[in-house]
């Protein structure tokens, strides 16, 4: 098989993908400074409240999510190490494991998850319900307000 072909066309999807983001960041950028203060207000609300759904109200999953992992790991551990010597280590490595590491991806899978699959469906239920044609229709520029 032809390498050209092989490597060629998802080097270029990934190409596409890459200027597709590029335009995107630069619509972006475009929309952030052409309408100034204009609707500051409005967006200092909505940001506001995405603010407050993606960190206030995951607080109880995350802490949820956290007490029953941190279950697990001292139950096998416990399995594992015994009574012996070693089970003294098990504070360190909890230590080491838990508030090091697996808490920071923990929580970044919890958020990306449930905010990200939220804003998501919400953008995709206002395209389908006409309002982004609508806010259009008004005058004001989607990629500022949903963005």
């Amino acid at each position: 098989m032809d390498p050209l072909i092989v490597f060629g066309h998802p080097l270029m999807q990934h190409f596409w993908r890459l200027i597709s983001f590029g335009v995107f960041l630069v619509q972006l950028a475009k929309s952030c400074f052409r309408n100034g203060t204009r609707g500051f207000s409005v967006m200092l609300q909505v940001t506001s409240f995405q603010i407050y759904f993606t960190c206030i109200q995951a607080i109880p999953i995350i802490f949820f999510l956290s007490f029953f992992i941190v279950a697990v790991f001292i139950s096998q551990a416990n399995d594992f190490f015994g009574s012996g010597d070693a089970s003294r280590f098990v504070a360190n490595l909890f230590e080491v494991i838990i508030v090091r590491e697996l808490a920071p991806l923990l929580t970044c899978l919890v958020v990306v998850g449930r905010s990200g699959t939220a804003v998501a469906s919400e953008l995709a239920s206002m395209t389908a319900n006409e309002e982004i044609n609508a806010l259009k229709i008004m005058g004001v520029d989607p990629m500022h307000y949903l963005v």
